[in-house]
């Protein structure tokens, strides 16, 4: 019989959406200062995945010490804040690693580590949380663990089409203008217009999904 997903499923479920946006924005922004080749999004992923597995090994040993309904939602408010602060200090941050001398790779990977790591780490640090106060018994420890990475993977899904549909959207414009006539440079620059504040704003939605987090956590 189906049911609806409860308040911690569905925390899990915006993390996952949270991440994966996030994610798939961060290699957009990066992509007029760096690229966008293969080497690159190695960089920006490998990078994101270490600050999740950090944040996966510290918050399941807060979880054990405390436990604590209410600090998901500190959590949450503190990636939203990150996220935010990601939107500001990106277009000074990305020039000043341009007018570095040092290849393009480094530069992803420090791009990486200054403006998404943080934020990949905290959002790490809930689904061990999530997962602690989702058990209740040894019996079903596995189903109930099972459930919130279901939820969060069908939240990576969500949020991957839901970017990849807007990509596919604003690409298909600028194909569009070259086919039409208006050439190579008026379409490359449609499409800067658009896929980078795009970009951002998928930023800021992130923003506001974790503060909506916040205020569904149970016991809040």
């Amino acid at each position: 019989m189906t049911r609806l997903p409860t308040r911690l499923e569905l925390l899990a479920f915006i993390v996952g959406f949270t991440l994966m946006t996030f994610e798939l924005a961060a290699a957009r922004i990066l992509a007029p200062t760096v690229g966008s080749s293969t080497y690159v999004w190695t960089s920006i992923i490998g990078t994101i995945i270490a600050a999740l597995s950090f944040g996966f090994y510290v918050g399941g040993r807060i979880a054990d010490a405390r436990a604590r309904r209410r600090d998901v939602m500190w959590l949450l408010l503190v990636a939203s804040g990150l996220i935010a602060l990601t939107t500001v200090l990106y277009p000074h941050v990305l020039p000043w690693l341009a007018d570095l001398e040092i290849d393009v790779r480094a530069q992803a990977v420090m791009a990486a580590l200054l403006l998404f790591a943080p934020t990949s780490f905290v959002l790490g640090t809930i689904s061990p949380y999530l997962a602690k106060l989702n058990v209740t018994s040894l019996k079903t420890a596995g189903t109930a663990v099972a459930n919130l990475s279901m939820w969060d993977a069908l939240g990576g899904i969500t949020g991957t089409f839901l970017d990849r549909l807007r990509a596919v959207w604003v690409c298909g414009i600028a194909r569009n203008l070259r086919r039409a006539g208006s050439g190579a440079t008026a379409g490359d620059c449609a499409t800067c217009r658009k896929v980078v504040p795009g970009s951002v704003d998928f930023c800021r939605h992130s923003t506001l999904y974790c503060g909506a987090g916040a205020h569904i956590c149970p016991g809040t």
